[in-house]
């Protein structure tokens, strides 16, 4: 790239950054600039070359005549206008995959929390109430010998069915390209195309929900799927659009589903990270329900993950600036 490069972040200026970010520093004639405010953003955008951060929006990128990459630091990049990019083709677009472990087990805490109905007995215990015993309903179900059905096995995707197998589970899953394997891959059980999402459903006694958002994903978990589903209960840590936000409220209140985990929704507060701001997190009251474990979206916000995005989004800019090619590239055609 030409020289005076300037790489704007997206982020309030912390240690982990500061830890992270030595790399661009030593590439000559580039600055550094932090912003988090949407209106400092539009400020400092106009004569950036590298934009380092999560959502962008058209309007920000159209200002930024010498955009040339945008690279995220987590993996979920549905929030951008593809149609857009596909007319502009000269923004390279990448994301980071460090969360992967960190996902992973907020969906095997989501799951096992459903399975072992472990806040509707912390909530009984709390009134006094022993729910144990010999009737069916008041007993535990294991996961030991069980069917795990992984819908995209990504790089989250693949290290929830490594776990998935360390638990004796049976894992099954579907991935866009089923001849691209991947060392944690290697012990599925058995992988199918996405075209085969029902049957893998029908045939999991648990469901993990794991693809990208893209618009082949949009409403991919439909009622008829739910209705379908061997097992009864289901983990999303995709986005929340992958899975019909209504068909799933109702098969939870209709006794379709015996539970769920949830930790990507519908709703979502306006100021991010505001803690005064309350937001319900869909339009139907999932938050009334006793079979439904509530996440805010915090699977891959754990220290570890932020440290590893960081960097691996710091490093993949310094590629780009020495001309090499990046990692992660997004493929427009496909939003992911």
């Amino acid at each position: 790239m030409e020289d005076d490069i300037k790489v704007l972040i997206k982020a309030e200026r912390s240690r982990i950054w500061e830890e992270a970010i030595p790399p661009l520093l030593s590439v000559n004639n580039t600055k550094v600039v932090f912003a988090a405010g949407k209106n400092e953003i539009d400020k400092e955008i106009t004569d950036t070359d590298i934009f380092l951060g999560g959502h962008i929006t058209t309007e920000q990128i159209k200002s930024a005549k010498k955009l040339r990459l945008v690279q995220f630091y987590y993996s979920g990049v549905d929030s951008l206008d593809f149609d857009f990019l596909r007319q502009h083709g000269i923004i390279t677009v990448c994301n980071t995959h460090a969360n992967n472990h960190a996902v992973s087990e907020l969906s095997w805490a989501l799951l096992l929390a459903a399975a072992k109905k472990v806040l509707t007995r912390d909530k009984a215990l709390r009134a006094g109430i022993w729910m144990r015993g010999y009737i069916e309903e008041q007993m535990n179900v294991e996961l030991y010998d069980k069917t795990l059905g992984i819908i995209g096995l990504g790089s989250i995707g693949s290290e929830i069915g490594r776990v998935g197998k360390a638990f004796g589970m049976k894992v099954i899953g579907t991935k866009r390209d089923p001849s691209h394997l991947t060392e944690n891959l290697s012990s599925i059980d058995k992988i199918y195309k996405p075209d085969r999402t029902a049957y893998v459903c029908a045939e999991a006694d648990y469901t993990i929900v794991s693809v990208p958002l893209t618009p082949k994903t949009r409403g991919l978990i439909n009622r008829e799927i739910l209705k379908r589903m061997k097992g009864k209960i289901i983990v999303n840590v995709s986005r929340g659009e992958v899975v019909d936000e209504e068909a799933l409220y109702r098969s939870l209140t209709e006794g379709i589903l015996a539970g769920a985990g949830l930790d990507t929704w519908y709703n979502y507060p306006h100021r991010y990270g505001d803690l005064t701001e309350h937001v319900f997190p869909s339009r139907f009251p999932f938050h009334e329900l006793n079979n439904v474990i509530l996440s805010p979206h915090i699977g891959g916000f754990s220290v570890e993950s932020h440290i590893l995005n960081t960097k691996e989004a710091v490093n993949n800019a310094v590629r780009f600036i020495k001309g090499e090619k990046p990692h992660n590239i997004v493929d427009f055609k496909t939003g992911y």
